[in-house]
């Protein structure tokens, strides 16, 4: 692993903390280069069809880091096979001696590595990217709230607001990032507090959560807007990735990425968003704004686009799953029901009946014979 965090297959530099010694290389970039590199290593032909119980390592397209052996005698080929079936765009062949270093403490003493797949302990300064999340205003900030409605409620803009924020929270923390709320009470927290919280914690993103409004009355303006400081290319590609995801999931009318000179843009230390997701003087986007399926959709929408801003997979909430039985052929198998429907896993369900089923992780297909 690198110092920026990736994973490769090739010279070790002194840098790696630990490294894995084989060859030949199976796989380069999504490539069989087996013969490429047994004649590069002088290994001798004999070795291409020779069996044996193997290990190798790899790197998948999104960087997961595979290690196997096998259970029965295969021949480089076969291991290059099970490598690519497994998702590894790049692979190396264990030696055998099972040869590992550790860098800086010995220095690597012994011999040189030809190829190999280093990896560098996870340290603080790798820990999650820290995101600050501020939820617009107070619950008593005068003005921030709907018209009235006909039965005579209204919505407080910090309604919404801080609910997104809550649900934003929760999922960025479940994908793997730090978290700061720089309004953490029904207080209308000061601006300068607010971002002075972010600086000080050297947060890696802001985003500020905020419904919108067009006078006090009920009107047509609508959709959905988000803003970036006018000079930061980082805020406004932040701003660009952000708001697709809201007009995807959301569906309001996109009414584009904008600049503006807002305190929350401009006085922060790192990359600023503020987001408009709906106006509360329109009925309509009102109601969407109180609707707590809403607020959950913007909330994940606006997850999924931090997720993607710094390279992070988005993981879905597991939902809750109840363990049970099922009866198949008077054998009983183990179950569990998630809102109401039963699952059986698919592979004892069709051993049980006399199937065979295996699972192609490169097609990511499921083969049932």
């Amino acid at each position: 692993m690198q110092t920026d965090g990736t994973l490769r297959i090739g010279k070790a530099p002194q840098s790696v903390r630990w490294a894995v010694q084989g060859s030949p290389v199976l796989r380069r970039a999504g490539k069989n280069v087996i013969k490429e590199t047994i004649t590069r290593d002088r290994l001798g032909d004999d070795i291409w069809q020779r069996k044996a119980i193997r290990t190798a390592v790899g790197i998948t397209a999104v960087g997961q880091l595979v290690l196997v052996t096998t259970v029965d005698a295969v021949s480089l080929n076969q291991l290059g096979e099970i490598m690519d079936e497994l998702g590894c765009l790049d692979a190396l062949n264990g030696d055998g001696g099972g040869s590992t270093y550790l860098w800086p403490n010995d220095q690597g003493a012994g011999r040189l590595l030809g190829s190999a797949i280093c990896v560098k302990l996870k340290g603080a300064n790798e820990m999650g990217k820290l995101v600050a999340i501020c939820d617009g205003h107070g619950m008593e900030t005068p003005g921030k709230r709907t018209p009235v409605f006909s039965d005579g409620s209204v919505m407080k803009e910090n309604e919404f607001n801080r609910s997104v924020a809550a649900k934003l929270d929760t999922h960025l923390r479940r994908c793997g990032f730090r978290t700061l709320l720089v309004a953490s009470t029904d207080v209308d927290t000061p601006l300068q507090a607010r971002t002075d919280a972010a600086n000080k914690a050297k947060a890696d993103l802001y985003i500020s959560i905020h419904a919108n409004a067009a006078g006090e009355a009920w009107g047509s303006a609508c959709g959905i807007e988000t803003f970036h400081y006018p000079t930061s290319a980082a805020s406004k590609r932040a701003a660009e990735i952000l708001h697709r995801h809201l007009i995807a999931g959301t569906q309001l009318p996109n009414r584009g990425v904008k600049t503006a000179d807002f305190h929350v843009l401009r006085e922060t230390n790192m990359p600023s968003v503020l987001v408009e997701a709906g106006f509360m003087t329109n009925q309509d986007e009102a109601r969407l704004l109180m609707s707590e399926s809403y607020r959950s959709e913007c909330a994940e929408e606006l997850a999924r686009g931090i997720c993607e801003l710094f390279g992070v997979a988005f993981k879905r909430e597991e939902p809750a799953a109840s363990p049970g039985t099922v009866v198949v052929r008077g054998k009983t198998v183990e179950s569990k029901q998630i809102d109401g429907v039963t699952y059986v896993p698919l592979r004892t369900f069709g051993e049980v009946i006399g199937l065979s089923v295996s699972w192609n992780v490169r097609t990511n297909r499921t083969i049932v014979k």
